[in-house]
């Protein structure tokens, strides 16, 4: 059963359940209705995010700010209605487009510049299973979203005049994180540092664009086409398959599967391993985030299920950067999310899924 129990007109959370924000309209419409329902948070969340960004010394707000507006004309000529959606948030919010626009560039300055944080730290353990890896040959895409404690998790249910809707796992003032599509798809991000990052298309609009595709086909192609800002890795799927993208900025290494896929932070693919960057310096568990996933989705295959899924992402192997992953280096697993892109639902925790458990969250719109 769904428990999608907040809407536009409150806030009835209990502990267990993370908020659900249902937005209609045009992009720009459901901009300024998250505008206007999280004003406050979205504040809060970049004044946090400014204070890491700028802890290690000699970056600015005005830095940050300059450093996040050059990579608007990739952004309007990628997405221009995601552009109105982030203008929609800042009216909506009455707050500064060129801050919610270093809001959706977190990635890039976290990873790239202007000078790598050793703070405000982020990253995930992904996988998909579909085919002979799992019991009924359903396909489940997942990860673990791993961030620093102050980022609040939120869902928005995206409905658009035209029909199309988007359930995205995101923070306040944020267009992009992972998520389903009423298209019967699913992805999931994990961060990568290649060393061609530039200036270009923030992450978060390559994610929305992503789930704007009507098919599997398409996603891949809304993904390679972007003048992509950085690195990435993305897991997608629909009811049957599932692809890796791993992404530096210029290039790309796709992989289709019908059985097992895994990556947490760094590069795996051959053709790639030359752009790594220095990303695995500062988080080297990734290296058993990734290979502890790959061990369990191999033990468990043709019998994983959703079930299987939710005691992996409990897992606490090499703690503390494990797949559940306590505080460590400044971040922690703020939620672990298991998409069935078939039925239109998402099981997720929220708050480390060892202590929280999973509920389950549906693309559906409610009445």
């Amino acid at each position: 059963m769904s428990n999608d129990n907040i809407k536009q007109s409150g806030d009835s959370r209990t502990p267990d359940h993370l908020r659900v924000l249902e937005f209609h309209g045009s992009e720009q419409e459901i901009g300024h209705l998250h505008g206007q329902q999280l004003r406050e948070e979205i504040g809060l969340f970049y004044d946090d995010l400014l204070e890491q960004m700028c802890t290690d010394g000699g970056t600015t707000e005005d830095d940050l700010l300059s450093y996040s507006r050059a990579h608007l004309p990739a952004a309007m000529d990628y997405a221009p209605e995601l552009v109105d959606e982030m203008r929609g948030i800042a009216e909506g919010a009455g707050f500064p487009f060129g801050k919610v626009l270093l809001i959706n560039c977190f990635d890039e300055v976290c990873w790239h510049g202007p000078q790598v944080l050793k703070k405000s730290l982020h990253g995930c353990t992904a996988f998909a299973a579909t085919g002979r890896a799992t019991v009924d040959g359903k396909c489940y895409v997942g990860q673990s979203w791993d961030v620093p404690t102050y980022y609040p998790a939120v869902f928005f249910r995206l409905v658009r005049d035209s029909g199309a809707i988007t359930l995205i796992l995101s923070h306040p003032g944020m267009i992009g994180g992972t998520g389903l599509s009423s298209s019967g798809l699913a992805l999931v991000w994990t961060s990568l540092k290649s060393n061609d990052a530039g200036i270009g298309v923030p992450a978060t609009f390559v994610v929305r664009k992503a789930l704007q595709a009507s098919d599997l086909g398409g996603l891949i192609g809304n993904v390679i086409t972007a003048s992509r800002a950085n690195g990435m890795n993305f897991i997608a799927g629909d009811a049957i398959a599932a692809v890796d993208i791993e992404l530096t900025a210029t290039r790309y290494q796709v992989t289709y599967s019908h059985g097992i896929l895994s990556r947490a932070n760094h590069y795996e693919s051959p053709e790639l391993l030359g752009f790594e960057a220095n990303l695995p310096d500062t988080v080297p568990d990734t290296y058993l985030r990734s290979g502890r996933m790959k061990e369990l989705l191999q033990q468990h295959e043709s019998t994983i299920d959703l079930e299987v899924m939710k005691n992996i992402y409990c897992d606490h192997a090499s703690a503390p950067g494990s797949i559940c992953r306590h505080e460590s280096l400044g971040f922690h697993t703020c939620v672990s999310l298991i998409y069935d892109p078939a039925e239109g639902v998402v099981w997720a925790s929220n708050g480390r899924p060892c202590e929280a458990g999973f509920v389950q969250y549906s693309l559906a719109p409610q009445s």
